[in-house]
């Protein structure tokens, strides 16, 4: 799945890049692969590097890591983006993570409030 995304990359294709580097890192983190999960969406940010939902899978990878500090620094500039954007569904989908995952994280409770 993974030489399927970076075929994807290099034709320039950012949509079916990053539909396969979704597929392919929620597979490779079922599996406990998570080093290929993130090679995964890192490939496919090469094209869109503003992608919320790659930038989503690699917060919940990182929490699943117990990298907290890097998921919410990762969850924080997302946030700033999603404003940037006036993109309401991201920052819904950053705070159910903050929610669920990171109920002590002060830094995501302001954002989240």
């Amino acid at each position: 799945a993974i030489g399927e995304v970076e075929l994807a990359v290099e034709g320039d294709d950012t949509e079916r890049a990053r539909t396969l580097a979704l597929a392919a890192a929620a597979g490779h983190r079922a599996a406990g692969q998570p080093s290929t999960a993130i090679d995964a969406c890192y490939m496919a940010l090469a094209g869109s590097p503003a992608d919320p939902g790659l930038h989503l899978a690699l917060a919940e990878i990182y929490l699943d890591q117990g990298w907290r500090t890097t998921a919410i620094d990762k969850l924080i500039l997302l946030t700033r983006l999603a404003d940037l954007a006036d993109d309401t569904d991201t920052r819904t989908r950053i705070c159910a993570i903050a929610t669920s995952r990171l109920p002590d994280g002060p830094r995501l409770a302001a954002i989240c409030a």
